[in-house]
C-alpha cells in the first residue's frame, strides 16, 4: 500500500486517524503552512512510505510494517535475492494499492514484451473504476519508481 505521508496534515486528523498517524507516521516529518497549506520536506523527510502486509512465520499470521520507499526496496531486492519471490520481476508482478491523497487506485507492476523478440518494458497497469484521470499523480510515479528500482540494484 503506497500511502502519502498525512504527519503534516495531523491538525485535521480525527480521533481514529489521531492515534495511527500518530505511531505510524509522525517519523517521516514534513509540515504544513498555515496560510498556503502547502506541505514542506527538509532533508530525511519522505512525502510517500509503504504499508506491508507480510506472511512471515509458520502458522501463516500475516504482519504489517510500515517502511520508507527505500527500505521497502531493500526488503523487495533481497526477498528476491533469498527466493522468498520468484528470481525476476517479469515472473513476480508486484501488486499495490496507490494513495492518490482522495482516491485510491490498483497498480500491477509488471514487464510487458511487445514480440517474441522484443525487449522488456518495465510498467506500472493502473485500474481506476471512476471517470477521472490520475496518470500525472506524483503517487503513481513514485510507485513506478518503487517497482522498478531492483532492477537497477542488480
Amino acid at each position: 500500500f503506497v500511502r502519502y505521508n498525512q504527519w503534516p496534515e495531523i491538525e485535521d486528523a480525527t480521533h481514529e486517524e489521531l492515534q495511527r498517524i500518530t505511531a505510524e507516521e509522525q517519523a517521516y516529518g514534513g509540515v504544513r503552512d498555515p496560510k498556503s497549506l502547502a506541505m514542506h520536506y527538509e532533508e530525511g523527510d519522505i512525502s510517500f512510505w509503504v504499508d506491508t502486509s507480510v506472511r512471515q512465520d509458520s502458522i501463516g499470521e500475516s504482519h504489517r510494517f510500515c517502511r520508507t520507499p527505500l527500505e521497502w526496496q531493500r526488503w523487495r531486492f533481497e526477498s528476491l535475492q533469498k527466493g522468498v519471490a520468484a528470481a525476476d520481476t517479469a515472473a513476480a508482478p508486484c501488486l499495490f494499492v496507490v494513495d492518490l491523497n482522495g482516491h485510491f487506485v490498483s497498480a500491477m507492476a509488471c514487464e510487458l514484451v511487445e514480440d517474441s523478440g522484443g525487449k522488456a518494458i518495465p510498467t506500472l497497469v493502473v485500474f481506476n473504476t471512476t471517470q477521472s484521470s490520475y496518470l500525472e499523480s506524483p503517487a503513481l510515479t513514485r510507485t513506478f519508481d518503487l517497482a522498478f528500482l531492483d532492477q537497477a540494484l542488480t
